[in-house]
């Protein structure tokens, strides 16, 4: 649990987020060597399912940290392996990430 690996919630925040991630639906708008812009829908109804989805995207070799952008969100993030991890509200919005130098 300390380390982000287990997750200890209540079994309808549980729920809520089951729910959104089995209809959620990840596409990429536009990519190249300096942003990403990504779309997450969700079929869930934003009224009762509305919690930040995880997820994770593939990013350039040279990419060692990005800033997450959603709306008025905001974050950065380290990659890993050519990988960023990253919260994201399904309908919320094109979520941008760019590469910071």
């Amino acid at each position: 649990m300390d380390r982000g690996d287990l997750w200890i919630t209540d079994h309808i925040s549980a729920h809520q987020y089951e729910t959104e991630r089995q209809s959620a639906k990840v596409r990429v708008v536009a990519a190249d060597l300096r942003a990403i812009r990504l779309e997450c829908t969700s079929e869930a109804d934003p009224q009762f399912y509305d919690l930040p989805l995880t997820l994770q995207t593939s990013v350039p070799p040279a990419w060692q940290r990005c800033r997450v952008v959603q709306g008025a969100q905001q974050k950065e993030v380290k990659a890993v392996n050519g990988l960023v991890q990253f919260e994201a509200l399904p309908n919320g919005g094109v979520i941008t990430l760019q590469a910071i130098q």
